[in-house]
């Protein structure tokens, strides 16, 4: 992991055991395991896709919630961990989103720089429940069900932001268990984000 002087980070992933996983481990070692999860959670960034759709499909079978975490591009995605319709059935099995506005902004270029256009638009595209998209400095963007808008960040000054994105989902996925609705629940996980 690489920082620059203003707390921004770049990562530099090696190929190593995850890049291995196939949906086949997930059926025959894991796929018991998480059918005992109250929430099943995963993320686009070192996992090959298939495998993502594997334990998704799982969890969803069995009526726990999905939760994605999507913070690399498409096109990084798809340049070594599976093609275009996998990556679109995994978005399709997913009841939360939680993409960074710069991950997913190729996937609605209509959108613009819109944070709430792209999360209605994923919402809509892919029938998640429920699309959170994470804006860095400026807030989120929640589209869900029962509620839809735009909450700003807290001031903060960006020191690393390694982390940040996790802290978010972290005080999000805390918040929704206790019961918040999505505004209380957003301003909770942009808290979370910037004191990491």
């Amino acid at each position: 992991i690489f920082v620059d002087d203003a707390g921004g980070r770049a990562i530099y992933m090696a190929p190593g055991a995850t890049l291995e996983t196939t949906a086949k481990h997930i059926r025959e070692d894991h796929a018991d395991f998480i059918r005992r999860a109250a929430r099943f959670s995963t993320e686009i960034s070192q996992v090959p896709l298939d495998v993502v759709r594997e334990s998704l499909a799982v969890a969803r079978a069995a009526g726990i919630p999905t939760v994605l975490d999507f913070d690399v591009s498409p096109s990084d995605a798809l340049a070594t961990l599976g093609d275009e319709a996998t990556l679109f059935e995994v978005l399709g099995l997913v009841d939360l989103l939680k993409p960074s506005k710069a991950a997913v902004a190729e996937l609605l270029p209509e959108a613009g720089d819109d944070a709430l256009l792209l999360a209605r638009g994923l919402r809509e595209r892919f029938g998640c429940q429920a699309v959170v998209v994470t804006d860095g400095e400026v807030g989120c963007a929640i589209s869900a069900d029962d509620y839809e808008g735009s909450i700003p960040a807290l001031a903060a000054k960006p020191v690393d932001t390694t982390g940040a994105g996790d802290a978010f989902l972290g005080g999000l996925l805390v918040a929704l268990s206790q019961g918040m609705d999505w505004e209380p629940a957003g301003r909770l996980a942009n808290a979370c984000g910037a004191a990491c």
